[in-house]
């Protein structure tokens, strides 16, 4: 469900970089099964994500989000909750980044003019962002209750 919330995510920022990179994509979910019966160790594990990576943005020319795709799909998949956690936040905020960049510039009156210097934020990816926040934030109050309740 979370690698399906990352390639979402990277169809938003990037159209067809999904679709671009199905090889790609193959390579890192076998890698993450790999990892997690124990076929291959964790520095070979890292090696391959990053030779994955650099595959995509140096050989391919592909922009941050569809280089970053496949690594942040195995790790949302087969990662520890924190690195699942840190891997969608940095990549939804990578996809944020990206989208509102490529949005075209519309023409300037008084009006329009935002903070955002005239761009418009993407409201799929704010709403996102906002969700992920949100949970995050009622589990960390949630948790701090229940300390002071034992307290």
């Amino acid at each position: 469900m979370l690698t399906s919330a990352i390639l979402a995510i990277s169809e938003v920022a990037s159209p067809n970089s999904v679709d671009n990179q199905w090889h790609l994509l193959t390579v890192s979910g076998l890698t993450g099964y790999f990892a997690v019966k124990g076929m291959i160790g964790d520095l070979v594990f890292w090696t391959l994500l990053f030779v994955l990576f650099s595959f995509s943005r140096f050989i391919k020319k592909r922009d941050y989000v569809s280089s970053v795709l496949p690594v942040a799909a195995v790790l949302a998949g087969v990662g520890e909750p924190w690195v699942r956690v840190v891997v969608i936040g940095g990549f939804l905020a990578l996809a944020v980044v990206q989208y509102s960049k490529n949005q075209p510039q519309e023409v300037k009156d008084e009006a329009s003019v935002t903070t955002t210097g005239g761009r418009r934020v993407p409201v799929p990816l704010l709403c996102a962002a906002l969700a992920i926040g949100v949970r995050i934030a009622a589990r960390w109050a949630g948790y701090r209750h229940l300390t002071w309740m034992v307290v």
